[in-house]
């Protein structure tokens, strides 16, 4: 079984991968294949674990909230973070 801590790794290298943080940030090919990647390593995580939350793994890969699906004191484009439980 994947472990929070594993989730959180795959998720943070996702996170660096991601094309607005490079200079393929103006690519619209890159960006499109990175959104099918994460929608690709979310769905094999649901598969392996009936209790993996999608919704706030994506809300992490997005910046809207922590690792532990707390709230992010500074959310993306200064909206309000959507996670707010402590239970990943």
């Amino acid at each position: 079984m994947t472990t929070k801590k594993e989730y959180i790794a795959l998720a943070d290298a996702l996170r660096r991968a991601n094309p607005i943080n490079t200079d393929l940030a103006d690519s619209a090919v890159a960006i499109d294949q990175y959104q099918r990647d994460v929608r690709a390593v979310a769905d094999a995580c649901e598969s392996l674990n009936p209790r993996f939350n999608r919704s706030r793994w994506l809300a992490y890969l997005a910046g809207e909230c922590g690792p532990s699906g707390g709230t992010n004191r500074y959310g993306r484009n200064g909206r309000k973070p959507v996670c707010r439980s402590s239970r990943y």
